[in-house]
């Protein structure tokens, strides 16, 4: 029932704050409206809520929700968000689709966002505001850091290791066991069979390093 949940802003105004929406919605989760990464009008509305504008609303002592989901794809602005929510004392709020399959043991932290489709398997641990999109695979005993996402239709084997900021693109493969370092990129379609270093951009089938990335 809506009564059961916290009243809930979103942080952004993109496609990522929509596909949160729609999760929101169908867990009828109430939504009180938005912020925005840029100034707004008075007036502005996004899906029929208001949006709030930038930090304004986070400095009020009575303020019109309870909590906050950072629907933001890049995991650097994702983090610097989260951390102001942090500063006023705002509780991030994790956001399921009732579609996802999450299997016994998963732990959360704050602020993740779990795709409709998306199966996660026994005894997962997903650090602050991991982002897992439509149709992912997460198998079992599978660690993911901080801010890290995987995307749509990418598959994680068991026992696999995201550090903090790990981007997984699209239909990726990681095998069993292997373990990336922070603030690396997987391409999509990549098939990787071998622990990755921090800061590596891989792709191909077998995954090979090619430059180390930018932010995502």
């Amino acid at each position: 029932m809506p009564g059961d949940y916290p009243s809930v802003v979103i942080y952004g105004t993109g496609g990522h704050a929509k596909i949160v929406f729609d999760i929101l919605n169908l867990k009828k989760v109430p939504v009180a409206g938005f912020l925005s990464e840029q100034e707004v009008d008075k007036n502005q509305h996004f899906l029929s809520r208001p949006v709030f504008g930038t930090e304004e609303k986070l400095k009020l002592e009575d303020k019109p929700f309870d909590a906050a989901v950072v629907a933001l794809g890049d995991s650097e602005k994702r983090e610097k968000i989260s951390s102001i929510f942090r500063t006023y004392k705002i509780p991030l709020f994790t956001a399921v689709h009732p579609q996802a399959v999450i299997s016994r043991g998963v732990k959360f932290s704050r602020g993740c966002i779990i795709c409709g489709g998306a199966f996660i398997g026994p005894d997962v641990t997903l650090g602050e505001s991991v982002v897992i999109n439509s149709g992912a695979v997460i198998e079992y005993q599978c660690k993911l850091g901080d801010f890290s996402r995987v995307s749509a239709g990418a598959v994680l084997c068991s026992s696999v290791v995201l550090k903090n900021r790990v981007f997984v693109g699209a239909g990726a493969t990681v095998i069993d066991g292997v373990k990336i370092e922070e603030k690396s990129i997987v391409g999509a379609g990549a098939v990787v069979t071998g622990n990755i270093k921090s800061g590596q951009l891989v792709k191909g089938i077998p995954a090979r390093s090619y430059s180390k990335p930018v932010h995502f």
